[in-house]
């Protein structure tokens, strides 16, 4: 049952018709297990990324010590210096300049950005023949000498993208704003008096002086006589630490999530499925609102939605148990590459080794509970929460309609659904689950309740389950007005037809939060999540919908959401996977 299945659980439904649509039944697996991937070699945490750290720790280091030695004037100067374009005492401006440079540049190296790679390479370059001209062989040179030696070896650790439309967008923005700059000093310098500097100045002889200023060749012989001209003379050094911003920050945005899965690609994620598949989750994963990636062999598949720069993948990467590990390092990779954080969202228990292979962690987020229908009709309608239903509801009837369905079937459910989603509470919500929509209800199976005058008054959509001899829902939903204990009735129905079709299982779908943060060995983590799952969703009950499926006496199964960083960064990953999924 998806997560729509979070409709109150105390609401009613009718009869169930024993006449309704009969079907073959479908042939029945016993379950496999899905494999514990014990074998995988986990990484060492503390080594992982060793070698980005101490580039961009070193970069820092470089940076400072370079601010450093132009602060105190420790840059010597040689014959050399006569042969630059700027006066000397300009060099150690310059090297100063390099080295906050070089110290911004340190953040994003720590992120494997390769621009940052390219710039803090050409920095370090610059900064280094800037101290060989001045025959300069102090600390500096040889700091930026094991820099550069660093930057090389390690060049192959610094492979995250930037965002191209946002850097060639963000390059047209500077450009505009170094031109606009260059107007705004060329004619505050022209329309000066001659009293603010002492000199009149012509059109050419401004050009050459907001150069000069811009580009830190400086305008030594300019002594500002009053308040005016020292203000202009600090707007122009403004304007040039805005432009250099803009510059530089455009250069490091993160890729842009382009959501574009052709049809084709879900043919291909399909067969997949119907050879590999082992989830109920499955079904979700070939909807219209996920991206679909897959392995180099095309035989893995992992499903996922991006929002604010984390992609959250649907449960478990789908594919032969011996590609996995492989299909879901390229993941990884290729979402750490476009600058992206990562998340799984609803892992199994089964493939937590695997992700922890790779670095991440996991904190629990529910439990998915998976009712033995045999037990059900035999055992549980007997108990009080069933009995009696059948007598209530006398004259109800359900009716099994497979697609494709006519206007007026679709008509009605559609008002049906129009009913609850107008209940107080109630709304559409995505990737977990599907929602209303027309052409989605229309490839799959409807089962609706009807009363004792023939008007359906429930119905929910069946879902695949790709776990062996298990079905289970989708969508349920009912009018505004039903009998109590309606929803109960239509279940009790359902289950029966289903095991008369010959399956094993019923999937009632995640109890989200259902055993998280309530047991006294629960971990800080843990607790921390259902604290803010809590204040995110205030008004939903949690407990309540795990309560409402504990009356069918499942066997409960705990879900993870797995997740790679601090707690800032779990953070991030939550209020991303609330986003996509619209909780």
């Amino acid at each position: 049952m998806s997560d729509n299945a979070r409709e109150k659980p105390e609401q009613p439904d009718a009869n169930a018709d024993e006449s309704a649509a009969e079907i073959e039944s479908p042939p029945v697996e016993e379950p496999e297990s899905a494999g514990n991937f014990t074998n995988t070699e986990e990484k060492e945490p503390l080594l992982e990324g060793i070698g980005v750290k101490l580039v961009s720790a070193s970069a820092a280091f470089v940076g400072l010590l370079d601010i450093w030695l132009g602060i105190k004037g420790d840059i010597s100067d040689s014959p050399f210096a006569s042969y630059l374009p700027f006066e000397s005492h300009l060099t150690k401006s310059l090297i100063v300049c390099f080295g906050l440079i070089l110290t911004y540049l340190a953040v994003n190296l720590s992120e494997r950005k390769r621009t940052a790679w390219i710039l803090a390479t050409t920095i370090t370059t610059l900064s280094f023949a800037t101290h060989l001209l001045h025959k300069d062989l102090g600390p500096g040179v040889w700091a930026l000498g094991a820099l550069a030696m660093l930057l090389f070896a390690l060049r192959e650790d610094f492979s995250v993208k930037s965002e191209r439309q946002s850097i060639t967008k963000g390059i047209y923005v500077s450009i505009g704003t170094i031109l606009l700059t260059l107007v705004y000093g060329t004619l505050g310098f022209f329309v000066m008096d001659k009293r603010d500097f002492g000199i009149d100045f012509s059109m050419a002889d401004s050009i050459k002086r907001t150069l000069d200023g811009f580009f830190l060749i400086g305008n030594s012989d300019l002594v500002p006589a009053t308040h005016h001209a020292k203000w202009f003379l600090k707007s122009l050094n403004v304007a040039g630490a805005t432009t250099i911003f803009l510059i530089v920050t455009s250069l490091f945005r993160p890729l842009k999530y382009h959501f574009d899965t052709q049809e084709k690609e879900r043919k291909l994620a399909l067969s997949i499925a119907e050879k590999y598949g082992k989830s109920s989750m499955d079904f979700y994963k070939m909807m219209p609102d996920k991206s679909l990636f897959f392995s180099k062999s095309k035989k893995c598949f992992v499903s996922y939605g991006v929002a604010n720069d984390v992609v959250v993948a649907l449960a478990d990467p789908v594919g032969p148990e011996e590609e996995l590990k492989t299909a879901l390092q390229e993941f990884v990779d290729w979402v750490t590459d476009s600058g992206w954080l990562l998340c799984f969202l609803q892992a199994e228990p089964e493939f937590l080794n695997l992700y922890k292979s790779l670095g991440f962690d996991e904190v629990k987020i529910g439990e998915e509970a998976r009712v033995d229908i045999e037990k059900f009709v035999t055992e549980t309608i007997k108990k009080k929460d069933f009995k009696g239903k059948e007598n209530k509801f006398k004259g109800f009837s359900l009716v099994r309609h497979d697609p494709p369905h006519s206007a007026e079937l679709m008509d009605t459910v559609e008002s049906i659904s129009n009913e609850w989603l107008a209940l107080p509470g109630r709304g559409e919500h995505d990737f977990t689950l599907g929602r209303f929509e027309r052409s989605y209800i229309q490839t799959t199976p409807l089962i609706c309740l009807n009363n004792a005058e023939g008007r359906s008054i429930a119905f929910v959509n069946e879902a695949k389950s790709y776990y062996p001899g298990e079905i289970t829902i989708d969508l349920m939903r009912h009018r505004n007005e039903v009998p109590s204990g309606t929803m109960d009735y239509l279940f009790l129905k359902l289950l029966q037809s289903y095991k008369e079709r010959g399956y094993r299982y019923f999937n009632l779908g995640l109890a989200a939060l259902s055993g998280v943060g309530d047991s006294p060995d629960a971990s800080r983590k843990e607790r921390a999540l259902y604290l803010l799952c809590e204040h995110l969703n205030k008004g939903f009950s949690y407990k309540g919908l795990q309560k409402y499926k504990q009356k069918f006496d499942p066997v409960w199964e705990a879900r993870y959401f797995v997740y790679r960083g601090g707690p800032a960064k779990l953070l991030k990953c939550v209020l991303a996977f609330k986003k996509v999924t619209g909780y």
